[in-house]
């Protein structure tokens, strides 16, 4: 046959866009992740954080409330006046 299984491989990874596979995965597990913020905040960011979708340093978790624009606002408050 004309094709390997290497280069076949090397085809399904292009057409499926490897990367774009991966990123399609990240999406759905950062909806699960936004989904869980707007019922539970603290649920939210354990499964980012679990997840490998965002470090555990309040830069990082600044950084994901400020650019998701799907995370409820009145979630996001009471994330940040939360006393530990």
């Amino acid at each position: 046959s004309l094709l390997s299984p290497s280069s076949m491989q090397a085809n399904a990874n292009s057409a499926t866009g490897g990367a774009a596979a991966a990123a399609g995965v990240n999406a759905e597990l950062i909806a699960r992740a936004v989904a869980l913020f707007n019922n539970k905040p603290q649920k939210g960011i354990q499964f980012l954080v679990h997840h490998k979708l965002v470090e555990d340093t309040p830069d990082a978790l600044a950084r994901f409330m400020f650019e998701t624009d799907s995370l409820s606002k009145r979630k996001i408050g009471e994330i940040i006046s939360e006393n530990d």
